[in-house]
């Protein structure tokens, strides 16, 4: 990292630790940071749009709040031309350096959107959680407007709903990469090429044969009977509070996945309309000592719910084929924290006042994500 990019982060910083609401919005183009203090995202956005070049924008920790206007029930974002935005990172402890402002959160209500569009094919966004319900889309009104393509999300959270198109209606989106993400659910809405690794999911929907969609290394959370089809599953850990016999009939393949139940009374019977199966594993209970316990830890207590504060190693007597499952596995896991790519402030402590007219005692402690 050259001087002129971690003086830019460092001032970001500092003046984000002054709002209150949300911190200070960097906008980096060709060797060039511009700052903005008020919190419109929307307006940097636009700039970025006008300008030649693809911008980087870093937003500070705090809320970025979507329904600023009491009289409407929403203000939606929308996203125009490539970008790499960059927030604060998902997980609270890992933005406490950020002081009152934390994560970055982009808010609202369950009727604010950000929109993705066309031209912003090939975006980048990393550590930002939409929180409250807010939806990210691909396209805003009909099936051209989905056309998006190759956009990555790494160390996401999605709280609402993620569409790459109009649900049921289609998309025309090629290539979204989804990574170290938390999903509450999420509708593939027929894209083409989607693939999602190492992340936590709920629920999928609107998938059929013949899309290349692939999760892999993934939790995925409140399983009961399955019949999703067109994806191939690999390496999955598949978590169901039942203690019965599940039946998986949609037509997708199956690969080396772990399947979690509650006691012995647990099954999973593949039908004849899979595509595939070979190598899935049964397990119970969630967790604790037991030689069939999915998670040695017993911090890991809910089958429908993610938690930062559990430990999702799994057991490391399982076979061999199916050690790697779950988001720890493959060739790029899981990073605790979810800190983004970009070097990040562990401490960051300043004084109330100035001595002899200079801060003194600043305390600034920075480092940079594995990946």
């Amino acid at each position: 990292m050259n001087m002129r990019t971690f003086s830019t982060l460092l001032t970001a910083t500092l003046l984000g630790g002054t709002l209150m609401a949300q911190g200070v919005i960097t906008r980096m183009n060709a060797g060039q940071a511009h700052f903005y203090y008020d919190g419109d995202i929307q307006n940097v956005l636009d700039i970025a749009e006008a300008e030649a070049g693809v911008d980087t924008i870093i937003l500070g920790g705090g809320t970025y709040n979507l329904n600023t206007d009491p009289n409407t029930t929403s203000d939606d974002l929308f996203i125009r031309s490539r970008i790499v935005l960059i927030g604060t990172g998902i997980h609270p402890d890992s933005s406490l350096a950020y002081n009152n402002n934390g994560r970055t959160e982009i808010t609202g209500n369950q009727y604010c959107q950000v929109f993705f569009q066309p031209n912003s094919s090939g975006s980048e966004v990393h550590g930002v959680a939409f929180a409250d319900g807010v939806d990210v889309d691909f396209g805003d009104t009909d099936l051209a407007s989905t056309n998006v393509d190759s956009v990555k999300f790494s160390r996401c959270e999605f709280t609402g709903g993620f569409l790459l198109g109009n649900n049921q209606y289609g998309s025309q989106a090629n290539d979204t990469y989804i990574h170290e993400c938390l999903l509450t659910e999420i509708s593939i809405s027929y894209a083409l090429n989607t693939i999602v690794r190492n992340s936590q999911v709920g629920a999928i929907y609107f998938v059929s044969a013949g899309q290349n969609t692939l999760f892999e290394y993934n939790i995925l959370y409140g399983w009961g009977n399955v019949d999703l089809s067109g994806i191939q599953f690999e390496h999955n850990v598949f978590l169901s509070n039942s203690g019965a016999n599940i039946t998986v009939d949609g037509p997708s393949s199956y690969l080396n996945n772990v399947w979690v139940g509650n006691n012995s009374g647990f099954a999973v019977t593949f039908t004849g309309n899979v595509t595939s199966d070979s190598g899935n594993v049964i397990r119970y209970p969630l967790s604790g000592g037991g030689p069939l316990a999915a998670f040695p830890s017993t911090t890991v207590t809910s089958y429908t719910a993610f938690d930062f504060n559990s430990n999702y190693h799994l057991n490391p007597n399982l076979p061999s084929n199916v050690q790697s499952a779950g988001p720890y596995g493959g060739g790029d896991p899981w990073k605790d924290g979810s800190v983004p790519f970009n070097p990040h402030w562990k401490e960051l402590t300043t004084p109330s006042g100035t001595e002899n007219g200079t801060l003194q005692g600043v305390i600034i402690k920075a480092s940079a994500q594995q990946d």
